[in-house]
């Protein structure tokens, strides 16, 4: 029986496979790319939900804020947008995207810092539009407000309203 002889590197038994071969490491990586791809465009739209939520959140913190000054200080208090603040600025007063202005106004309708009492500000980066059926709200000294006003937080394909209605000092619908 004659035996054939090996090569030096040659076993009888195979030995067991150490590490990926590059095409697994090629398909594992393409595969690692598609589901990267699919998560990106979710992980951006949850960080604009999140800002509206903060942006909607503040407002009607805000809202309610001037609502307690008004009945605390037994004054008209107004909550109105700050239009001039937008990069370029904004001619509609209905515009609230650059945030808005909690004040006690003197009684002229507009807010003049040498005149009127300035309670709160909050500015927006103007990422968020928001626009509102008025052009600002006015709480009476008991707290109540005749107007109904609705903001509407957009971006493009989602429009998400919020109606802020304050029928008497213990009735609220929103």
């Amino acid at each position: 029986m004659q035996r054939r002889s090996r090569s030096p590197g040659h076993h009888l038994y195979p030995r067991a496979q150490l590490g990926f071969s590059l095409v697994e490491l090629v398909v594992v990586l393409a595969l690692s790319a598609v589901l990267a791809a699919a998560a990106v465009p979710s992980l951006g739209q949850a960080v604009q939900d999140a800002r509206e939520r903060r942006l909607q959140q503040q407002l009607l913190g805000d809202l309610r804020l001037a609502q307690s000054e008004a009945r605390r200080r037994g004054q008209a208090v107004t909550v109105a947008p700050l239009p001039l603040l937008c990069d370029p600025p904004t001619a509609s007063g209905n515009n609230w995207s650059c945030g808005w202005r909690v004040y006690v106004d003197d009684g002229d309708g507009n807010y003049d810092a040498s005149m009127d009492t300035l309670v709160t500000e909050s500015s927006n980066d103007a990422l968020t539009p928001i626009a509102s059926s008025r052009a600002r709200l006015v709480y009476s000294p008991i707290g109540t407000t005749s107007d109904v006003q609705t903001f509407s937080f957009s971006h493009p394909g989602v429009n998400v309203k919020v109606a802020w209605v304050r029928l008497s000092a213990s009735h609220e619908v929103n």
